[in-house]
């Protein structure tokens, strides 16, 4: 899909699952999001050449087994997975988000107002940090066993609200270029 799979419009979602696909150009930089809106689920999804991966915008979001290479036009803020405005009942699980080399950037993981919210097992890398996860949407919210790749942030890997959050074993490591962990360096606190 050589565009973006949006499911918002005229005033309506309609829920869809996407898997096993490629979303972007080959080469360029699209200008919106690759996949959103709410009530979907990508599993295996391959997102390249988007300045923001996934969006969240409402309820129901499971993003799985999937792969983000970020790029960046230049002034704005991009994210792999955000939530804008606020989504619920989402699950962030066993994803890897590169957002190395996109200059413009916020972070591979941005969630600020999500409500039910579980983030696991992901590899992240890149942003100004690595994983922002904000407690404005309520709770609960889980976090735990993602890794982050050390030193590839520009602020440091996590800005969070931690007492909102049970978080549990994360991790710094680094990897080689085919992004397996080479070593674990050692737990990432929130």
């Amino acid at each position: 899909i050589d565009g973006q799979v949006i499911n918002s419009y005229d005033g309506k979602t309609h829920p869809f699952t996407i898997t096993d696909s490629t979303v972007g150009p080959a080469s360029g930089c699209h200008t919106l999001p690759g996949v959103g809106q709410a009530s979907y689920r990508a599993t295996r999804v391959l997102i390249r050449n988007h300045p923001d991966g996934f969006r969240i915008s409402g309820p129901n979001v499971t993003i799985e087994d999937s792969y983000v290479k970020l790029c960046s036009r230049g002034g704005d803020h991009y994210d792999g997975v955000e939530d804008y405005p606020e989504g619920a009942n989402v699950v962030i699980r066993h994803n890897t988000i590169d957002q190395r080399g996109a200059p413009d950037h916020t972070a591979p993981i941005f969630l600020t107002k999500v409500r039910n919210l579980t983030v696991a097992d992901n590899l992240v890398m890149g942003g100004t940090y690595s994983i922002r996860v904000y407690a404005q949407g309520g709770g609960p919210i889980t976090v735990r066993n993602n890794r982050a790749v050390n030193g590839a942030w520009d602020y440091g890997p996590v800005d969070a609200d931690c007492g909102s959050i049970a978080w549990s074993g994360n991790q710094l490591v680094e990897i080689d270029a085919n992004y397996l962990v080479t070593r674990v360096i050692g737990a990432l606190p929130c």
